[in-house]
């Protein structure tokens, strides 16, 4: 009786590692830098969105509401998320409605054309 429970556990481990092989055949789906939402990678960058809504003084949802693209992210929380990552997601990306060479300051003449 007891063989036939390990051959029974030995047949089921030999089926479990060829699914194993065929899943790690097969490429992982990943989102393409590109294409995530920038808030999401500032969450990524400063460790988490509770993290983030930290920094931020906002609530996780509102950080949620953004990466999502339920709310549009407000200016000043741009302007802070830039800060927070150290400019490696900038106010340009969260907010490409806003001229910010002119809230920069910079000379027309140093402008780049959108």
């Amino acid at each position: 009786m007891t063989m036939g429970i390990l051959e029974a556990l030995q047949e089921r481990i030999e089926v479990l590692e060829r699914r194993v092989d065929q899943l790690s055949a097969k490429p992982l789906q990943t989102i393409p830098y590109e294409f995530s939402h920038p808030v999401s990678r500032a969450a990524a960058l400063v460790g988490s969105k509770t993290e983030l809504a930290r920094r931020l003084n906002v609530t996780k949802s509102m950080v949620s509401q953004m990466c999502s693209a339920v709310i549009q992210v407000p200016a000043a929380i741009a302007i802070a998320i830039e800060r927070e990552t150290a400019g490696a997601v900038t106010v340009e990306e969260l907010r490409p409605d806003i001229d910010w060479q002119v809230i920069r300051g910079l000379p027309q003449d140093k402008r780049v054309a959108a």
